[in-house]
């Protein structure tokens, strides 16, 4: 009975649980690099303006 390969067995439920996690994945990976990605455009800008309004 367990000759077969897993992948061979039920390849759409491995295929749905791969989908979901790499869903998952992404979505968590956005809502994380997102304000990390916010963080270094604000403190960039941040710098620019205070190079640029510091020698005045």
């Amino acid at each position: 009975m367990m000759s077969l390969p897993p992948e061979r067995i039920c390849p759409t439920l491995d295929n749905l649980l791969y989908n979901a996690s790499y869903r998952t994945y992404t979505l968590t990976g956005l809502i994380r690099v997102d304000p990390l990605m916010a963080t270094i455009f604000s403190t960039t800008v941040g710098g620019q303006a205070q190079s640029i309004v510091g020698p005045d």
